[in-house]
Parts: structure tokens; sequence; C-alpha cells
């Protein structure tokens, strides 16, 4: 349980400040081709557009798992406790249902993708599609988890402490 859970809830947060290092190296190394030795290359444009969508997508999942996610604040500054316990259960309804119709069109988008090339690398175009499913399938088991749990967000010790 303790393995699944750091999966599910660690790897992700890692994995995002991975991805955005990443990203940060390959702006560099684009910018030195570029500028510096005057050799203008199309792959790091490439590699970025589909990195970026997995920090979007990874993302959006960590910070709907830790309730960090866009909020009605200002209405919530007006609401009773019981009334903002509704507010978030609605939020995280609507994120769910949102969140399943989109993971099957994401899907089909995805499989679709598998059979394109990017023109430089490749790389299957299916690999940049592929961050919607996964981050769709967390930010729902993450919403899920808020529900249930009363929406209490995952901390960030929670891991460690519970092994979940």
């Amino acid at each position: 349980m303790r393995v699944l859970g750091w999966l599910l809830f660690r790897l992700p947060e890692i994995a995002v400040g991975l991805v955005t290092a990443a990203i940060a190296v390959l702006i560099n190394v684009q910018v030195a081709l570029r500028y510096i030795f005057n050799a203008p290359t199309g792959w790091t444009d490439e590699w970025m557009r589909l990195l970026a969508l997995w920090v979007i997508f990874l993302g959006t999942a960590v910070a709907v798992g830790r309730g960090s996610h866009i909020g009605l604040h200002i209405i919530a500054n007006y609401l009773s406790r019981r009334q903002l316990r509704w507010l978030n259960s609605v939020v995280f309804l609507l994120i769910i249902i949102f969140g399943a119709i989109t993971f099957v069109y994401a899907t089909q988008a995805t499989q679709t993708a598998f059979g394109q090339y990017f023109t430089m690398t490749g790389v299957p175009v299916g690999w940049q599609y592929l961050s919607g499913p996964v981050g769709l399938a967390l930010m729902l088991i993450y919403s899920i988890r808020n529900l249930v749990n009363d929406h209490d967000p995952i901390p960030s010790t929670e891991v460690e402490e519970t092994g979940q």
C-alpha cells in the first residue's frame, strides 16, 4: 500500500519538477544553439511542446489533489462551514463529471495520435496526448479521494506518515 500511495501521490509531484527542469534545460540548449552557435534546431521545440503538456496535466492533477485548484474563494468567505462543505462537494463532483467525460475523449484522441509522428524527432505524437488521460485519471482519483475524505486535501507528509 505504501508503494501505491507513493506512486499515486508523490511520483506526479516529482515528475512535474523533473519535467519542468527538463524544459528549462531545453530552452537553454535552444538559445545556445540558435544564438551562440548559429545552428537553430527544431527538435527542442518538439520536446518542449511534448513536455509542456505533461507539466500542465500532471500539475493540474497535483493541484486538485492538494485542494489548491482554482476555487470560489470570494464566495467561500461569506459561507458558513456547512455551506462551504456543500460547495466543495459540488466542485469535486463537477471535476469528477467533467474529468470522466474528458478522459473518454482524451483517450480516443491519444489512440489516434499514436499513428502520427513529430517531424524532427520521429517520436509518436501520442506520447504528448497521453498526458491528458494520465493527468485526468489522477484528477479523478484525487477528487474522489477528497470527496470521500470530507474534502481533506493530500498533505505533503501523508505518504510518509500513513503509508498511502
